[in-house]
């Protein structure tokens, strides 16, 4: 009954229609409403901080620019949702030929080796469990931590959160069982579970593999 668009055409003649359809338009559209009376489930505590540099995104490239902006000196903040450092290479459990080292290392070596160079560097601060949700106006970030709104303002900022899979589409792929490779790879390298005994792979990337 409302393809997209028709009504920005339908209904601004006369100037008044458009106010009197609106408030229906936006009703049947599915929006909701916010209950203003609920309690929150938690308190944050809110926290104002600076920083010369924010790196979002604790992976093996969030952590390497980190520790390459800290040695031209100033506050490094580096921020990663994760209770560790080490991105994608957590799950890595394959080697990894490192040209630099003249060594094979696995994905875990690697971020464990990365990490303890971040931690070298004094004027690093890590900033775990902590999710950068908004870049607004003059470089202010909003970050949610499990008990701290911070609200941080960088001179520079550089983006470092790596990739998300795309699952690939077909009826009832949200069931359970139903996984992305790096999904069954947490389990696996992370938390020692077992994500089945018999499978089908279906694969775009090396995770699959």
């Amino acid at each position: 009954a409302m393809p997209v668009d028709f009504y920005y055409k339908a209904f601004h003649q006369p100037k008044n229609l458009w106010k009197l359809v609106q408030p229906f338009i936006r009703r049947i559209s599915g929006l909701g409403k916010i209950d203003v009376t609920i309690n929150p489930p938690r308190r944050y505590r809110h926290i104002n901080l600076h920083t010369d540099v924010a790196v979002i995104g604790g992976g093996p490239s969030g952590m390497s620019a980190a520790i390459a902006a800290s040695k031209g000196g100033g506050q490094i903040t580096l921020i990663d949702d994760q209770d560790s450092l080490g991105g994608h290479l957590r799950l890595d459990s394959s080697t990894h030929n490192i040209s630099s080292l003249g060594a094979k290392l696995t994905g875990k070596t690697i971020a464990h080796q990365l990490s303890e160079q971040v931690d070298q560097h004094p004027n690093i601060n890590v900033l775990t469990h902590a999710t950068a949700f908004g870049w607004y106006a003059d470089n202010l970030l909003g970050i949610l931590t499990p008990n701290r709104f911070i609200k941080l303002r960088a001179k520079h900022i550089i983006f470092a959160t790596g990739s998300n899979e795309v699952p690939h589409v077909f009826e009832n792929n949200d069931l359970p069982g139903i996984m992305l490779s790096s999904g069954a790879l947490r389990l696996l390298h992370l938390y020692g579970l077992l994500p089945g005994r018999r499978a089908v792979v279906v694969s775009g990337d090396d995770h699959g593999y």
